[in-house]
């Protein structure tokens, strides 16, 4: 069993799962596993899995990454006790119970038996002569005598004891002897299992993208929609969708602003290509920070709420 406990910047313990088993999922979504309060944690951000009881982590197309002893990981990452995780800012680390020392067991080098030898009689002390005015000291005690010993009776034949340990202090465990052909054959499984695994994360990989590709294609008819209402507004000086139809900008006038228009920009994927492969729409508007969804439809919706707030 693993114990997954999550820190935030000043080192504070601010969650703690025990692991055994199945998916840990990590995110901002209150439907993850593990919930981030952050910004800058994606809903979806990554996933905690177990390879023949080898935790691995996995990345989720998140927008600002995961990493691993200070290294933003590409693909499942194997984790340990040692391991430093971290996603925005807070710190994931992994720790198992240590073994019970009450359980061990001590063993001690026998020792030869020694028969109980009988005790001289104590020689007997003088009398002191009392000393007026002190009061006479009391009578010497009288020596005991230790009882002979009894005679031992022949020994009875036995098994000769056991060898003692080269070391009296604890033995070190007996190391397994493993066979060639068991080192090849554990190779090899755990080789096909992280290909498999492979595999079935680039599959997913792939099914999420064409899920993600077929919402944007029905998005886009929103957008058209759109530019069609909007083609006679004076004040909205372009509405443009990219030959590729992965862009859709919009320029609007505004004297507000310092160069006198407001410029939105919705694309399929980041318009400085920082995030290859991540799932996620990003709307960028010049002067404020980017925003991404996992969703185009709510895309669509921030960019009509935005434009709809330019025109008001």
């Amino acid at each position: 069993m693993w114990t997954v406990v999550v820190s935030d910047q000043r080192g504070q313990v601010i969650a703690q799962h025990e692991w055994e088993q199945g998916l840990l999922t990590i995110g901002r979504d209150q439907g993850r596993s593990i919930v981030l309060p952050t910004k800058t944690a994606s809903r979806k951000h990554a996933r905690l899995d177990l390879i023949n009881g080898t935790p691995v982590i996995v990345d989720e197309g998140s927008a600002n990454g995961t990493l691993v002893n200070g290294a933003r990981i590409g693909g499942p990452t194997r984790v340990d006790e040692s391991s430093k995780i971290d996603v925005g800012e807070f710190r994931i680390t992994l720790s198992r119970p240590q073994e019970d020392e009450s359980e061990r067991t001590v063993m001690m080098k026998p020792t030869a038996f020694v028969p109980p030898q009988p005790a001289r009689p104590a020689a007997p002390t003088a009398v002191p002569r009392p000393t007026p005015p002190a009061a006479p000291p009391p009578p010497p005690p009288r020596p005991q005598m230790q009882p002979p010993p009894r005679p031992q009776a022949p020994p009875r034949p036995q098994a000769a004891p056991p060898a003692p340990p080269p070391k009296p202090s604890f033995p070190e465990p007996a190391m397994p002897s493993t066979g060639h052909g068991e080192v090849t054959s554990s190779f090899d499984r755990h080789l096909q299992s992280v290909r498999s695994y492979r595999e079935e994360s680039q599959a997913a990989t792939l099914n999420r993208r064409g899920q993600m590709d077929e919402r944007w294609s029905k998005m886009l008819v929103a957008a058209r929609a759109l530019q069609t209402r909007l083609s006679v507004d004076r004040r909205v000086l372009s509405f443009t969708i990219s030959r590729d139809q992965k862009e859709v900008a919009v320029k609007i006038s505004d004297p507000h602003e310092k160069r006198g228009h407001r410029y939105f920009l919705l694309s399929r994927d980041h318009p400085e290509g920082k995030f290859t492969g991540a799932d996620n729409v990003w709307l960028r508007e010049f002067g404020r920070d980017d925003a991404s969804f996992d969703d185009p439809d709510k895309a669509i919706e921030e960019l009509m709420l935005r434009v709809a707030g330019t025109l008001a």
